[in-house]
């Protein structure tokens, strides 16, 4: 990569790019094999399918890829992480279920006792445990205790990680937002404190207002600025090119 200019090296590229896709190709391999066939021998059990875990790769390859294609990523962000929660608490749902089927269901008070949707009551308790909201039956024995504990500390590490992960997806979208109120509210506050005529105070609430609606940023050379020289000299041709081609001398030139 020289500045500004991008070039491949065929022979480092290509022996990264065969090991990465040999390891893809493995992993799909895998995720496609019908292990669910094995359910007519063995009767119906959600593990002949854990190996569709495998393409995980897959999902990771589509957030990448929509997200360069959005114009407003953070919203699909925001949906995102929304997903992980109501993901989390399914698994934990499933597994509230597992360990009441293992206890025996309905043998204790702390266990699901077999009674209306299982899936929305099982879930209903995940909710409450997870998010630590309280008010649930004690456990009795040492396997409840323990299993309690457990999702109790890992409930305060996943629910405080998505919301702080939700923080800040929503402060990285109105960052430039924030940024432009707090420098315009000190450039009012130093006008105020020098007795600016109001002409001119008006005058340069004008700008902030109309350089914010037009281009939804104050500086452009902070956001150019970590760029290579070319790079900058191509973005420029391209924002201006229009101006450019009613030039005579430009007109007949054709955009590279």
């Amino acid at each position: 990569m020289a500045p500004g200019v991008i070039r491949v090296f065929e022979e480092e590229a290509g022996k990264h790019s065969v090991i990465v896709n040999m390891l893809f190709q493995q992993l799909d391999v895998a995720s496609a094999m019908p292990l669910d066939v094995l359910c007519l021998y063995f009767g119906f059990n959600p593990i002949f399918r854990t190996n569709k875990i495998l393409k995980y790769t897959s999902f990771f390859e589509f957030n990448h890829r929509l997200e360069s294609a959005m114009d407003k990523a953070y919203v699909y962000r925001v949906f995102r992480t929304t997903g992980y929660l109501l993901f989390t608490l399914h698994i934990n749902a499933c597994i509230y279920y597992w360990a009441s089927a293992y206890e025996g269901l309905g043998t204790t008070k702390w266990t699901y006792n077999g009674e209306g949707n299982k899936y929305l009551r099982c879930y209903y308790w995940a909710v409450r445990s997870l998010i630590t909201i309280g008010g649930l039956p004690d456990p009795h024995t040492s396997f409840e205790i323990v299993f309690q504990l457990l999702n109790f500390f890992l409930g305060v590490f996943v629910f405080s990680s998505l919301i702080g992960q939700m923080r800040d997806v929503i402060g990285a979208a109105t960052a430039n937002q924030n940024s432009f109120r707090i420098c315009m509210d000190h450039t009012i506050a130093y006008m105020n404190n020098y007795s600016i005529p109001k002409s001119v105070q008006n005058r340069v609430r004008t700008w902030y207002e109309y350089t914010w609606d037009s281009q939804r940023m104050l500086d452009e050379s902070d956001l150019l600025g970590a760029l290579p020289a070319t790079m900058q000299l191509a973005l420029a041709v391209d924002v201006n090119f229009g101006i450019i081609s009613k030039v005579d001398l430009f007109k007949a030139s054709a955009l590279q």
